[in-house]
Protein backbone atom coordinates (compact mmCIF):
# COMPACT_ATOMS: atom_id res chain seq x y z
CA UNK A 1 0.00 0.00 0.00
CA UNK A 2 3.13 2.47 0.23
CA UNK A 3 4.39 1.66 -2.86
CA UNK A 4 0.86 2.91 -4.15
CA UNK A 5 0.70 5.87 -1.87
CA UNK A 6 4.01 7.54 -3.58
CA UNK A 7 2.28 6.42 -7.09
CA UNK A 8 -0.49 8.26 -6.53
CA UNK A 9 1.35 11.69 -4.99
CA UNK A 10 3.65 11.81 -7.58
CA UNK A 11 0.86 11.28 -10.12
CA UNK A 12 -1.05 14.08 -8.10
CA UNK A 13 2.26 16.31 -8.67
CA UNK A 14 2.73 15.62 -12.67
CA UNK A 15 -1.01 16.64 -13.09
CA UNK A 16 -0.28 19.99 -11.67
CA UNK A 17 2.69 20.46 -13.35
CA UNK A 18 1.24 19.20 -17.00
CA UNK A 19 -1.99 21.47 -16.03
CA UNK A 20 0.61 24.79 -15.25
CA UNK A 21 1.69 24.68 -18.89
CA UNK A 22 -2.04 25.13 -20.15
CA UNK A 23 -3.96 28.69 -21.19
CA UNK A 24 -6.74 29.42 -23.10
CA UNK A 25 -9.62 27.19 -21.42
CA UNK A 26 -12.53 28.39 -20.79
CA UNK A 27 -12.34 27.62 -17.21
CA UNK A 28 -10.90 30.38 -14.49
CA UNK A 29 -7.75 29.81 -12.58
CA UNK A 30 -8.81 29.90 -8.94
CA UNK A 31 -5.22 30.07 -7.91
CA UNK A 32 -6.39 27.43 -4.92
CA UNK A 33 -4.11 24.94 -3.87
CA UNK A 34 -5.23 21.32 -4.33
CA UNK A 35 -5.68 21.00 -0.70
CA UNK A 36 -7.91 24.03 -0.87
CA UNK A 37 -10.01 22.73 -4.13
CA UNK A 38 -10.77 19.49 -2.40
CA UNK A 39 -11.59 21.34 0.79
CA UNK A 40 -14.39 23.80 -1.08
CA UNK A 41 -15.79 20.70 -3.12
CA UNK A 42 -16.64 19.00 -0.05
CA UNK A 43 -18.37 21.80 1.28
CA UNK A 44 -20.07 22.24 -2.01
CA UNK A 45 -20.84 18.53 -1.91
CA UNK A 46 -22.36 18.91 1.48
CA UNK A 47 -24.17 21.83 0.54
CA UNK A 48 -25.76 19.91 -2.65
CA UNK A 49 -27.17 16.91 -0.64
CA UNK A 50 -28.46 17.89 2.81
CA UNK A 51 -30.07 14.82 3.84
CA UNK A 52 -28.48 11.24 3.83
CA UNK A 53 -30.20 8.39 2.66
CA UNK A 54 -30.83 5.74 5.28
CA UNK A 55 -32.44 2.24 5.52
CA UNK A 56 -33.20 1.25 1.76
CA UNK A 57 -33.08 4.59 0.20
CA UNK A 58 -29.84 4.88 -1.77
CA UNK A 59 -28.08 8.47 -3.60
CA UNK A 60 -26.38 7.59 -6.34
CA UNK A 61 -24.30 10.23 -7.64
CA UNK A 62 -23.25 10.84 -11.23
CA UNK A 63 -21.01 13.49 -13.57
CA UNK A 64 -23.56 13.61 -16.03
CA UNK A 65 -27.47 14.42 -16.73
CA UNK A 66 -29.08 11.59 -18.12
CA UNK A 67 -29.59 12.73 -21.85
CA UNK A 68 -33.48 10.41 -22.14
CA UNK A 69 -35.04 7.26 -21.06
CA UNK A 70 -36.39 6.97 -24.32
CA UNK A 71 -34.18 3.13 -24.85
CA UNK A 72 -34.21 3.89 -28.33
CA UNK A 73 -32.48 7.48 -28.82
CA UNK A 74 -29.61 6.12 -26.22
CA UNK A 75 -26.27 6.77 -27.69
CA UNK A 76 -23.94 7.05 -24.36
CA UNK A 77 -23.44 4.96 -21.09
CA UNK A 78 -24.07 6.75 -18.67
CA UNK A 79 -27.51 7.68 -19.87
CA UNK A 80 -27.52 4.05 -20.79
CA UNK A 81 -27.01 3.14 -16.97
CA UNK A 82 -30.04 4.70 -15.72
CA UNK A 83 -31.99 3.24 -18.39
CA UNK A 84 -31.28 -0.88 -17.96
CA UNK A 85 -33.07 -0.34 -13.83
CA UNK A 86 -36.09 0.67 -15.71
CA UNK A 87 -35.72 -1.32 -19.22
CA UNK A 88 -34.76 -4.93 -19.83
CA UNK A 89 -33.56 -7.07 -22.55
CA UNK A 90 -34.47 -9.50 -24.57
CA UNK A 91 -30.93 -11.04 -23.12
CA UNK A 92 -27.86 -9.67 -21.38
CA UNK A 93 -24.31 -10.44 -20.96
CA UNK A 94 -23.03 -11.86 -17.41
CA UNK A 95 -19.64 -10.39 -15.96
CA UNK A 96 -18.24 -13.36 -18.05
CA UNK A 97 -19.66 -12.01 -21.23
CA UNK A 98 -21.70 -14.68 -21.52
CA UNK A 99 -25.35 -14.43 -22.75
CA UNK A 100 -28.22 -15.11 -19.89
CA UNK A 101 -31.89 -15.08 -20.51
CA UNK A 102 -33.97 -11.81 -19.35
CA UNK A 103 -37.41 -11.15 -21.93
CA UNK A 104 -36.42 -14.53 -23.83
CA UNK A 105 -35.98 -17.72 -21.92
CA UNK A 106 -34.49 -19.10 -25.20
CA UNK A 107 -32.82 -18.18 -28.93
CA UNK A 108 -31.79 -20.09 -31.24
CA UNK A 109 -31.11 -19.67 -35.40
CA UNK A 110 -30.82 -21.57 -38.64
CA UNK A 111 -28.16 -23.15 -39.94
CA UNK A 112 -27.01 -19.75 -42.28
CA UNK A 113 -28.04 -17.59 -39.42
CA UNK A 114 -30.94 -15.65 -41.24
CA UNK A 115 -33.56 -16.34 -38.53
CA UNK A 116 -33.24 -16.59 -35.47
CA UNK A 117 -36.10 -17.56 -32.99
CA UNK A 118 -36.35 -15.96 -29.60
CA UNK A 119 -39.05 -17.44 -26.63
CA UNK A 120 -40.32 -15.15 -23.99
CA UNK A 121 -40.79 -15.15 -20.68
CA UNK A 122 -44.45 -15.31 -19.78
CA UNK A 123 -46.32 -13.32 -17.45
CA UNK A 124 -44.32 -10.00 -17.80
CA UNK A 125 -46.16 -6.23 -17.76
CA UNK A 126 -44.86 -3.51 -18.10
CA UNK A 127 -44.61 -0.87 -15.53
CA UNK A 128 -48.01 0.54 -16.65
CA UNK A 129 -49.92 -2.16 -16.29
CA UNK A 130 -49.41 -3.67 -20.34
CA UNK A 131 -48.67 -7.52 -20.88
CA UNK A 132 -45.56 -8.09 -22.65
CA UNK A 133 -45.30 -10.05 -25.48
CA UNK A 134 -44.56 -10.93 -29.34
CA UNK A 135 -46.11 -8.09 -30.57
CA UNK A 136 -44.23 -5.52 -28.35
CA UNK A 137 -40.58 -7.05 -29.18
CA UNK A 138 -42.00 -6.44 -32.69
CA UNK A 139 -42.97 -2.86 -32.06
CA UNK A 140 -39.72 -2.33 -30.33
CA UNK A 141 -37.69 -3.49 -32.67
CA UNK A 142 -39.64 -1.78 -35.72
CA UNK A 143 -39.71 1.81 -33.71
CA UNK A 144 -35.86 1.18 -33.45
CA UNK A 145 -35.22 0.93 -37.30
CA UNK A 146 -37.75 3.34 -38.44
CA UNK A 147 -35.90 6.10 -39.85
CA UNK A 148 -38.37 8.72 -38.20
CA UNK A 149 -37.28 7.55 -34.91
CA UNK A 150 -33.82 9.01 -35.58
CA UNK A 151 -32.28 5.91 -33.44
CA UNK A 152 -28.31 6.50 -33.34
CA UNK A 153 -28.24 2.44 -32.96
CA UNK A 154 -31.01 1.67 -35.64
CA UNK A 155 -27.81 -0.38 -37.13
CA UNK A 156 -28.56 -2.81 -34.51
CA UNK A 157 -31.70 -4.56 -36.17
CA UNK A 158 -31.64 -3.23 -39.39
CA UNK A 159 -30.85 -6.45 -40.68
CA UNK A 160 -33.90 -7.31 -39.30
CA UNK A 161 -36.27 -7.43 -42.71
CA UNK A 162 -39.22 -9.18 -41.62
CA UNK A 163 -41.17 -11.06 -38.23
CA UNK A 164 -43.11 -14.51 -37.62
CA UNK A 165 -45.21 -14.52 -34.47
CA UNK A 166 -45.51 -18.25 -33.87
CA UNK A 167 -47.41 -17.15 -30.77
CA UNK A 168 -48.19 -14.20 -27.78
CA UNK A 169 -44.61 -15.86 -26.67
CA UNK A 170 -42.59 -16.93 -29.28
CA UNK A 171 -41.16 -14.52 -32.31
CA UNK A 172 -38.96 -15.34 -35.48
CA UNK A 173 -36.78 -12.47 -36.82
CA UNK A 174 -36.13 -13.22 -40.84
CA UNK A 175 -32.91 -11.59 -41.46
CA UNK A 176 -32.16 -9.92 -45.36
CA UNK A 177 -28.67 -11.33 -44.36
CA UNK A 178 -26.98 -13.70 -42.29
CA UNK A 179 -25.75 -12.49 -38.72
CA UNK A 180 -24.43 -14.44 -36.14
CA UNK A 181 -24.39 -11.73 -33.31
CA UNK A 182 -28.16 -11.05 -33.26
CA UNK A 183 -28.13 -11.88 -29.11
CA UNK A 184 -25.57 -9.30 -28.92
CA UNK A 185 -27.79 -6.58 -31.32
CA UNK A 186 -30.64 -7.55 -28.86
CA UNK A 187 -28.50 -7.07 -25.51
CA UNK A 188 -27.56 -3.17 -25.30
CA UNK A 189 -29.60 -0.53 -23.42
CA UNK A 190 -30.32 0.55 -26.92
CA UNK A 191 -33.13 -2.57 -27.39
CA UNK A 192 -34.32 -1.95 -24.22
CA UNK A 193 -38.05 -2.93 -24.23
CA UNK A 194 -40.47 -0.28 -24.03
CA UNK A 195 -44.02 -0.41 -23.14
CA UNK A 196 -45.76 0.33 -26.80
CA UNK A 197 -48.76 1.89 -25.08
CA UNK A 198 -46.84 4.31 -23.11
CA UNK A 199 -44.37 5.24 -26.11
CA UNK A 200 -47.72 6.11 -28.64
CA UNK A 201 -49.16 8.04 -25.58
CA UNK A 202 -46.74 10.01 -24.10
CA UNK A 203 -44.22 9.93 -27.70
CA UNK A 204 -41.59 12.95 -27.27
CA UNK A 205 -42.37 13.28 -23.14
CA UNK A 206 -42.43 9.48 -23.01
CA UNK A 207 -38.62 10.27 -20.71
CA UNK A 208 -40.75 11.65 -17.71
CA UNK A 209 -43.07 8.60 -17.83
CA UNK A 210 -40.76 5.71 -18.75
CA UNK A 211 -42.57 2.01 -18.29
CA UNK A 212 -39.89 -0.99 -18.79
CA UNK A 213 -40.33 -4.30 -17.19
CA UNK A 214 -37.36 -4.21 -15.07
CA UNK A 215 -37.19 -4.15 -10.67
CA UNK A 216 -36.83 -0.55 -10.42
CA UNK A 217 -39.39 1.84 -12.19
CA UNK A 218 -39.40 5.62 -12.82
CA UNK A 219 -40.51 7.65 -9.64
CA UNK A 220 -39.83 11.19 -11.18
CA UNK A 221 -37.70 13.07 -13.17
CA UNK A 222 -37.83 16.89 -13.01
CA UNK A 223 -34.66 17.31 -16.24
CA UNK A 224 -32.15 19.93 -14.85
CA UNK A 225 -33.25 18.91 -11.05
CA UNK A 226 -33.64 15.58 -9.62
CA UNK A 227 -34.58 11.78 -10.63
CA UNK A 228 -35.93 9.03 -8.75
CA UNK A 229 -36.45 5.31 -9.35
CA UNK A 230 -38.68 3.53 -7.21
CA UNK A 231 -38.66 -0.68 -6.82
CA UNK A 232 -41.62 -2.48 -9.08
CA UNK A 233 -43.75 -4.14 -6.63
CA UNK A 234 -45.19 -6.12 -9.72
CA UNK A 235 -41.73 -7.13 -11.13
CA UNK A 236 -41.66 -10.77 -12.53
CA UNK A 237 -38.42 -11.85 -10.69
CA UNK A 238 -36.52 -11.40 -7.71
CA UNK A 239 -37.50 -8.57 -5.96
CA UNK A 240 -35.54 -5.19 -6.06
CA UNK A 241 -34.07 -4.94 -1.83
CA UNK A 242 -33.81 -0.97 -2.85
CA UNK A 243 -36.83 1.21 -2.04
CA UNK A 244 -35.77 4.43 -3.54
CA UNK A 245 -32.72 5.54 -5.83
CA UNK A 246 -32.18 8.75 -5.76
CA UNK A 247 -30.22 10.35 -8.41
CA UNK A 248 -28.29 13.56 -8.22
CA UNK A 249 -25.87 15.35 -10.88
CA UNK A 250 -22.47 16.52 -9.30
CA UNK A 251 -20.05 17.42 -12.58
CA UNK A 252 -16.90 17.94 -10.53
CA UNK A 253 -15.13 14.23 -10.04
CA UNK A 254 -13.73 15.28 -6.53
CA UNK A 255 -17.11 16.53 -5.19
CA UNK A 256 -18.62 13.14 -6.04
CA UNK A 257 -15.81 11.45 -4.44
CA UNK A 258 -16.39 14.00 -1.81
CA UNK A 259 -19.61 13.15 -1.04
CA UNK A 260 -18.82 9.42 -0.17
CA UNK A 261 -16.64 10.51 2.69
CA UNK A 262 -19.43 12.86 4.15
CA UNK A 263 -22.14 9.76 3.83
CA UNK A 264 -24.10 12.48 1.58
CA UNK A 265 -23.90 9.42 -1.42
CA UNK A 266 -24.38 5.81 -1.04
CA UNK A 267 -22.56 5.39 -4.58
CA UNK A 268 -20.18 7.22 -6.64
CA UNK A 269 -19.63 6.80 -10.68
CA UNK A 270 -15.95 7.73 -12.03
CA UNK A 271 -14.02 8.39 -9.16
CA UNK A 272 -10.83 10.36 -10.42
CA UNK A 273 -7.64 7.94 -10.12
CA UNK A 274 -6.17 10.70 -8.13
CA UNK A 275 -8.04 10.30 -5.29
CA UNK A 276 -8.64 6.42 -5.15
CA UNK A 277 -5.49 6.27 -2.61
CA UNK A 278 -7.13 8.59 -0.21
CA UNK A 279 -10.93 6.73 -0.30
CA UNK A 280 -9.46 3.90 0.14
CA UNK A 281 -7.68 5.08 3.22
CA UNK A 282 -11.52 6.29 5.05
CA UNK A 283 -13.44 2.77 6.34
CA UNK A 284 -16.78 4.36 5.35
CA UNK A 285 -15.29 4.13 2.10
CA UNK A 286 -15.20 1.09 -0.43
CA UNK A 287 -13.76 1.46 -4.14
CA UNK A 288 -14.12 -1.04 -6.93
CA UNK A 289 -12.16 -0.21 -9.35
CA UNK A 290 -12.75 -3.10 -13.22
CA UNK A 291 -12.24 -3.17 -16.68
CA UNK A 292 -14.04 -1.75 -19.01
CA UNK A 293 -14.64 -2.09 -22.65
CA UNK A 294 -14.20 1.57 -23.40
CA UNK A 295 -11.60 3.97 -25.16
CA UNK A 296 -10.80 7.84 -24.64
CA UNK A 297 -10.30 9.17 -27.85
CA UNK A 298 -9.39 12.80 -29.39
CA UNK A 299 -12.79 12.55 -32.38
CA UNK A 300 -11.03 14.83 -35.57
CA UNK A 301 -13.59 16.60 -37.73
CA UNK A 302 -12.59 15.24 -41.29
CA UNK A 303 -14.75 17.97 -42.96
CA UNK A 304 -12.18 20.79 -41.44
CA UNK A 305 -9.52 21.20 -43.83
CA UNK A 306 -6.63 21.25 -41.65
CA UNK A 307 -7.95 17.67 -40.08
CA UNK A 308 -8.82 16.08 -43.04
CA UNK A 309 -4.61 15.65 -43.73
CA UNK A 310 -3.32 12.00 -42.83
CA UNK A 311 0.17 14.14 -42.10
CA UNK A 312 -1.22 16.68 -39.85
CA UNK A 313 -3.81 14.06 -37.74
CA UNK A 314 -0.59 12.23 -37.89
CA UNK A 315 1.18 15.03 -35.87
CA UNK A 316 -1.16 15.33 -33.42
CA UNK A 317 -0.82 11.36 -32.83
CA UNK A 318 3.18 11.87 -32.43
CA UNK A 319 2.55 15.21 -30.29
CA UNK A 320 0.38 13.17 -27.57
CA UNK A 321 2.34 11.83 -24.45
CA UNK A 322 0.51 9.05 -23.34
CA UNK A 323 2.66 8.33 -20.63
CA UNK A 324 2.26 11.49 -18.85
CA UNK A 325 -1.54 11.59 -19.50
CA UNK A 326 -1.55 7.81 -18.16
CA UNK A 327 0.69 8.42 -15.06
CA UNK A 328 0.71 11.86 -14.48
CA UNK A 329 -3.18 12.76 -14.39
CA UNK A 330 -4.91 9.33 -14.45
CA UNK A 331 -2.61 8.11 -11.51
CA UNK A 332 -1.66 4.84 -13.44
CA UNK A 333 -4.75 3.51 -13.08
CA UNK A 334 -5.91 3.23 -17.14
CA UNK A 335 -4.41 1.09 -19.30
CA UNK A 336 -1.65 2.60 -22.65
CA UNK A 337 -3.59 1.41 -25.75
CA UNK A 338 -1.50 -1.35 -26.80
CA UNK A 339 -4.35 -2.85 -29.12
CA UNK A 340 -4.97 0.07 -30.92
CA UNK A 341 -8.61 1.56 -31.91
CA UNK A 342 -10.66 -0.89 -29.68
CA UNK A 343 -10.29 -1.78 -25.97
CA UNK A 344 -7.56 -4.69 -25.63
CA UNK A 345 -10.79 -6.28 -22.88
CA UNK A 346 -12.88 -6.60 -26.17
CA UNK A 347 -13.21 -10.16 -27.76
CA UNK A 348 -11.70 -9.90 -31.27
CA UNK A 349 -9.58 -6.33 -30.81
CA UNK A 350 -6.18 -6.43 -32.84
CA UNK A 351 -2.95 -6.89 -30.67
CA UNK A 352 0.28 -4.81 -31.11
CA UNK A 353 -1.40 -1.56 -32.92
CA UNK A 354 -0.94 0.74 -30.04
CA UNK A 355 3.37 -0.07 -30.65
CA UNK A 356 2.73 2.33 -33.38
CA UNK A 357 1.43 5.37 -30.37
CA UNK A 358 5.28 6.88 -29.95
CA UNK A 359 5.85 10.74 -28.39
CA UNK A 360 7.99 11.95 -31.19
CA UNK A 361 6.61 16.45 -30.90
CA UNK A 362 9.93 16.77 -33.35
CA UNK A 363 8.51 14.69 -35.87
CA UNK A 364 5.02 15.86 -35.28
CA UNK A 365 6.65 19.56 -36.62
CA UNK A 366 7.99 17.66 -39.54
CA UNK A 367 4.75 16.73 -40.51
CA UNK A 368 2.98 19.58 -39.91
CA UNK A 369 5.81 21.63 -41.66
CA UNK A 370 5.04 18.83 -45.20
CA UNK A 371 1.76 19.65 -44.22
CA UNK A 372 1.86 23.09 -45.20
CA UNK A 373 1.57 24.42 -41.66
CA UNK A 374 4.98 24.69 -40.25
CA UNK A 375 4.06 27.47 -37.85
CA UNK A 376 1.59 25.37 -36.86
CA UNK A 377 -2.21 26.73 -36.57
CA UNK A 378 -5.12 27.62 -34.23
CA UNK A 379 -7.94 25.03 -33.70
CA UNK A 380 -10.39 24.08 -30.61
CA UNK A 381 -10.90 20.89 -28.24
CA UNK A 382 -14.50 20.49 -26.95
CA UNK A 383 -14.44 18.44 -23.85
CA UNK A 384 -17.12 17.56 -21.42
CA UNK A 385 -16.69 17.87 -17.59
CA UNK A 386 -17.98 14.55 -15.11
CA UNK A 387 -18.41 12.27 -17.62
CA UNK A 388 -14.94 10.76 -17.53
CA UNK A 389 -12.46 10.65 -14.86
CA UNK A 390 -10.66 14.05 -15.02
CA UNK A 391 -11.65 14.82 -18.08
CA UNK A 392 -11.31 18.33 -18.43
CA UNK A 393 -8.05 17.90 -17.40
CA UNK A 394 -6.57 15.58 -19.81
CA UNK A 395 -7.94 17.92 -22.42
CA UNK A 396 -5.93 20.50 -21.27
CA UNK A 397 -2.72 18.51 -21.02
CA UNK A 398 -3.62 17.61 -24.69
CA UNK A 399 -3.95 21.51 -24.75
CA UNK A 400 -0.78 21.72 -23.36
CA UNK A 401 1.24 19.03 -25.90
CA UNK A 402 -0.07 20.80 -28.78
CA UNK A 403 0.96 23.56 -28.08
CA UNK A 404 4.59 22.10 -28.08
CA UNK A 405 4.46 21.57 -31.39
CA UNK A 406 2.67 24.95 -33.01
CA UNK A 407 -0.89 23.95 -32.25
CA UNK A 408 -2.78 26.31 -30.44
CA UNK A 409 -6.05 25.27 -29.05
CA UNK A 410 -8.54 26.69 -27.14
CA UNK A 411 -10.01 24.31 -24.50
CA UNK A 412 -14.13 24.27 -24.81
CA UNK A 413 -15.74 23.19 -21.68
CA UNK A 414 -19.45 22.01 -22.10
CA UNK A 415 -22.02 20.33 -19.80
CA UNK A 416 -23.02 16.90 -21.50
CA UNK A 417 -26.11 17.73 -23.48
CA UNK A 418 -24.14 20.79 -25.26
CA UNK A 419 -21.41 18.67 -26.03
CA UNK A 420 -23.44 15.94 -27.51
CA UNK A 421 -25.75 18.56 -29.39
CA UNK A 422 -22.38 20.12 -30.50
CA UNK A 423 -20.74 16.67 -31.80
CA UNK A 424 -23.96 15.61 -33.72
CA UNK A 425 -23.99 19.00 -35.63
CA UNK A 426 -20.10 18.38 -36.75
CA UNK A 427 -20.17 21.97 -34.71
CA UNK A 428 -16.51 21.17 -33.10
CA UNK A 429 -13.29 20.59 -34.60
CA UNK A 430 -11.27 18.41 -32.24
CA UNK A 431 -12.82 16.52 -29.36
CA UNK A 432 -12.40 13.77 -26.12
CA UNK A 433 -14.89 11.45 -26.32
CA UNK A 434 -14.73 7.55 -24.99
CA UNK A 435 -16.55 5.08 -26.90
CA UNK A 436 -17.59 1.94 -24.96
CA UNK A 437 -19.28 -1.37 -26.39
CA UNK A 438 -22.25 -1.79 -24.89
CA UNK A 439 -23.65 -5.49 -27.24
CA UNK A 440 -19.80 -6.81 -26.04
CA UNK A 441 -19.35 -7.24 -29.87
CA UNK A 442 -16.78 -4.49 -31.62
CA UNK A 443 -18.05 -4.38 -34.77
CA UNK A 444 -21.03 -2.83 -33.78
CA UNK A 445 -18.60 0.60 -32.03
CA UNK A 446 -16.67 0.40 -34.68
CA UNK A 447 -19.25 0.87 -37.25
CA UNK A 448 -21.30 3.52 -34.94
CA UNK A 449 -18.31 5.74 -34.82
CA UNK A 450 -16.44 4.93 -38.67
CA UNK A 451 -18.98 3.91 -40.72
CA UNK A 452 -20.00 6.68 -43.55
CA UNK A 453 -24.01 8.22 -42.38
CA UNK A 454 -24.12 6.80 -39.55
CA UNK A 455 -25.75 9.27 -36.34
CA UNK A 456 -22.54 8.42 -34.31
CA UNK A 457 -19.85 8.71 -36.79
CA UNK A 458 -19.03 12.53 -35.01
CA UNK A 459 -15.74 12.29 -37.08
CA UNK A 460 -17.25 12.69 -40.65
CA UNK A 461 -14.77 10.18 -41.40
CA UNK A 462 -15.53 8.08 -44.71
CA UNK A 463 -13.75 5.50 -46.47
CA UNK A 464 -15.92 3.64 -48.72
CA UNK A 465 -13.30 0.42 -48.16
CA UNK A 466 -13.91 0.72 -44.84
CA UNK A 467 -17.51 0.54 -45.58
CA UNK A 468 -17.38 -2.33 -47.42
CA UNK A 469 -16.29 -4.46 -45.29
CA UNK A 470 -18.17 -3.64 -42.36
CA UNK A 471 -21.19 -4.91 -44.72
CA UNK A 472 -19.04 -8.33 -45.40
CA UNK A 473 -18.13 -8.85 -41.70
CA UNK A 474 -22.43 -8.62 -40.73
CA UNK A 475 -23.01 -11.09 -43.05
CA UNK A 476 -20.09 -13.85 -42.34
CA UNK A 477 -21.43 -16.58 -39.72
CA UNK A 478 -17.79 -17.88 -39.57
CA UNK A 479 -15.93 -17.05 -36.89
CA UNK A 480 -13.11 -17.43 -37.97
CA UNK A 481 -13.52 -15.34 -41.60
CA UNK A 482 -14.95 -12.86 -39.56
CA UNK A 483 -12.20 -12.05 -37.25
CA UNK A 484 -10.13 -11.28 -39.88
CA UNK A 485 -12.48 -8.96 -41.42
CA UNK A 486 -12.66 -6.96 -38.02
CA UNK A 487 -8.71 -7.16 -38.23
CA UNK A 488 -9.32 -5.28 -41.41
CA UNK A 489 -11.82 -2.46 -40.31
CA UNK A 490 -9.25 -1.71 -36.80
CA UNK A 491 -6.12 -1.88 -39.23
CA UNK A 492 -7.83 1.16 -41.51
CA UNK A 493 -8.89 2.89 -38.97
CA UNK A 494 -5.34 3.10 -37.27
CA UNK A 495 -3.62 3.71 -41.11
CA UNK A 496 -6.67 6.61 -41.63
CA UNK A 497 -5.56 7.79 -37.88
CA UNK A 498 -9.61 8.35 -37.98
CA UNK A 499 -9.31 9.10 -34.31
CA UNK A 500 -6.43 9.69 -32.13
CA UNK A 501 -6.19 7.16 -28.96
CA UNK A 502 -5.40 7.82 -25.59
CA UNK A 503 -5.90 5.48 -23.22
CA UNK A 504 -8.28 2.35 -22.16
CA UNK A 505 -10.61 4.10 -19.02
CA UNK A 506 -11.41 1.75 -16.12
CA UNK A 507 -14.53 1.53 -14.45
CA UNK A 508 -13.98 3.43 -11.11
CA UNK A 509 -16.64 3.60 -8.09
CA UNK A 510 -17.70 4.29 -4.78
CA UNK A 511 -19.81 3.17 -2.60
CA UNK A 512 -20.45 4.13 1.10
CA UNK A 513 -18.50 1.26 3.40
CA UNK A 514 -21.78 -0.72 4.58
CA UNK A 515 -23.63 -0.35 0.88
CA UNK A 516 -23.32 -4.25 -0.43
CA UNK A 517 -25.13 -5.05 -4.17
CA UNK A 518 -23.49 -2.62 -6.54
CA UNK A 519 -22.99 -4.94 -9.62
CA UNK A 520 -20.48 -3.40 -12.41
CA UNK A 521 -20.76 -4.92 -15.65
CA UNK A 522 -17.75 -4.99 -18.48
CA UNK A 523 -20.12 -3.01 -20.64
CA UNK A 524 -20.19 -0.04 -18.38
CA UNK A 525 -24.16 -1.06 -17.21
CA UNK A 526 -24.84 -1.47 -13.69
CA UNK A 527 -27.30 -3.17 -10.71
CA UNK A 528 -28.56 -0.93 -8.43
CA UNK A 529 -31.88 -2.54 -7.64
CA UNK A 530 -30.14 -5.32 -5.26
CA UNK A 531 -28.70 -2.70 -3.17
CA UNK A 532 -28.69 -3.30 0.45
CA UNK A 533 -27.05 -1.86 4.06
CA UNK A 534 -24.51 -4.12 6.08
Amino acid sequence: MKKRKRRILAAATAAMLILSACSGTSKENTGQSAEQSVAATTAAASDTVTEKTEGNQFTYVIGTEPLTLDAHLISDANTGRVSVQIHENLVKRDLEGNFKPVLATEWSSNEDATEWTFKLREGVTFHDGEPFNAEAVKFNIDRLKDPATGSPKSSLVSMISDYEIINDYEIKFILEQPCAVIPAMVSTYSTGMMSPKAVQEYGKDYSTHAAGTGPLKLKEWIPGTSMSLEKNENYWGDPATADTINIKIIAEDSARAMMLKTGDADVAANIPSVLVNELESDPNVAISMVPGYRTIYLGLNFQDEKLSNLKVREAIDYAIDRDAIINGILGGYVTFPSTGVISSSIQNAKPGIGDDYKYDPEKAKELLAEAGYPDGFTTKINTPEGRYAMDRQVAEAVQAMLSQVGITAEVNVLDWGAYTEAAAAGDTAIFLLGKGCATGDLAQDLMYNYRTGELQNYTLYSNPEYDKICEEQQRTADEAARKELLYKMQDIIHEDRASIILYYENQTFGTRADVDGLVIYPNETIELAYLTRK
